[in-house]
């Protein structure tokens, strides 16, 4: 049985594929459970609402999720990804500070993505080239030419081109946007996994190996993230068990899949090297007490 609490669908920027599918067939689909866990936003939690109603025998097996980017002190230039869960959404309550909050940093992704847009397209076509496919193969989207964010950006005879270096490109594009731009920042941790606790949520580290941070470091963000609330953290490749112990956290488990087609594929399973019990964080979740 699939268990995955961290994978995005089409109300992410950089995703595609409809929720409403997976979660009416997650019996056929051999899913125990989900979550899905989309950037900065809310508004895939009105999908999973109205899909509900249609199957009220799997509504204790999908979680409200959403990952939100922040920054903290102890890593500077580094942005990290909490992931937010709820056992009841927070969505119906537009007057929330969470809700406020999520929109804010929701917003603050779109003027990010502009200003990206625009220095994007100053470079010429042939310093382009090899621009799309690590990304492509590192969040399992197997299309460049469908996928909504690389369609956005670049018209159709150029994205079939891209082919290699996203990240390196991706981060000289960036700082050439910080050298001469405002770049709007993101809030805090603290901010950020303090309104998810005051609003019943579990906050949990997402992807902690990408962060690519020395023992100490690490470990100093850690002890200031759980100081603010922090559960659990994503324990996927099984390298993490020991600040585990140390801090007493819950263990998860995700994908980070953006693409919703390769759902249950031989790629998406293999993303799980550590098998997780998760039903700990599962509990908490339900308990709606962090």
């Amino acid at each position: 049985m699939i268990v995955d609490m961290h994978f995005h669908s089409n109300h992410s920027i950089d995703a595609r594929g409809s929720i409403t599918n997976l979660i009416l067939g997650l019996d056929s689909n051999d899913i125990e459970s989900i979550s899905i866990t989309d950037h900065n936003s809310l508004t895939q939690h009105q999908e999973i609402i109205d899909v509900l109603p249609k199957n009220k025998f799997i509504s204790n097996r999908v979680f409200f999720g959403v990952e939100l980017s922040c920054i903290c002190d102890v890593t500077p230039g580094v942005e990290l990804h909490i992931l937010a869960y709820w056992n009841n959404s927070p969505v119906l309550d537009h007057e929330s500070d969470i809700v406020k909050l999520i929109d804010g940093i929701k917003s603050i992704t779109q003027v990010q993505f502009r200003l990206m847009t625009e220095e994007i397209n100053t470079i010429e076509k042939s310093s382009l080239l090899n621009f799309w496919n690590s990304y492509r193969k590192a969040h399992l989207n197997p299309s460049v030419v469908e996928h909504p964010f690389i369609f956005t950006l670049f018209n159709r005879s150029l994205a079939v081109e891209f082919q290699d270096d996203y990240k390196k490109k991706r981060k000289a594009i960036k700082e050439r946007v910080l050298e001469s731009l405002d770049w709007p920042q993101f809030p805090s941790c603290e901010e950020v996994i303090n309104k998810i606790v005051s609003s019943n949520g579990v906050a949990v580290l997402a992807h902690p190996e990408r962060y690519k941070l020395s023992n100490g470091v690490f470990s100093n963000l850690l002890q200031s993230l759980v100081n603010y609330g922090l559960c659990g953290i994503e324990n996927r490749e099984g390298s993490y068990s020991n600040y585990i112990s140390e801090f007493e956290l819950l263990e998860s488990q995700g994908s980070d899949l953006h693409d919703l087609t390769c759902f249950g594929s031989k790629p998406h399973l293999d993303r799980f090297i550590n098998k997780v019990d998760i039903s700990p964080l599962q509990n908490k979740i339900k308990s709606c007490v962090c």
